[in-house]
C-alpha cells in the first residue's frame, strides 16, 4: 500500500512535437477501492497539463486532505489539446510513500521494463 503524494505527467516538448494537440489536457487520478466489484473509487486529483509551459514534464502534488492509502490507482484523461483522433502520453509517474505497516515489499509495486 502506498500513501499517494502526487503525479508527474510528461509529453514531448512543444518545440519537438509533430502535433502538440495530442498532448493530454484535463486529467484525473483516482484511488480504486479493492473491495468493490464495480471499480468504485475516490477522486484524488484533477489537473490540467499546460502545453504552453516551458516544462514538458509537469508535477501535480496531491492536496494533503486528499491523501489516502491505496494499492491501485486509475489515471483518466478527460481531454486533450485539440486532436480529435488520439491523445499521447509519454510519462506518468505516481509519487508516494510505502506504508510498511500493511506489509509487502517495495518490489511488489515495481513494473517490469
Amino acid at each position: 500500500m502506498i500513501w499517494i503524494e502526487g503525479i508527474t505527467l510528461g509529453h514531448v516538448s512543444k518545440s519537438l512535437a509533430y502535433d502538440v494537440r495530442t498532448a493530454p489536457k484535463e486529467f484525473e487520478l483516482w484511488a480504486l477501492d479493492d473491495s468493490s466489484q464495480d471499480g468504485e473509487g475516490a477522486l484524488l486529483l484533477e489537473g490540467t497539463y499546460n502545453i504552453n509551459s516551458s516544462r514538458n514534464i509537469q508535477e501535480f502534488p496531491l492536496s494533503p486532505t486528499k491523501s489516502r492509502l491505496v494499492s491501485q490507482v486509475l489515471f483518466k484523461i478527460k481531454s486533450n489539446h485539440g486532436n480529435p483522433n488520439l491523445t499521447r502520453v509519454y510519462r506518468v509517474q505516481i509519487h508516494g510513500e510505502m506504508d510498511h505497516k500493511t506489509g509487502g515489499n517495495d518490489s511488489d509495486y515495481l513494473i517490469p521494463t
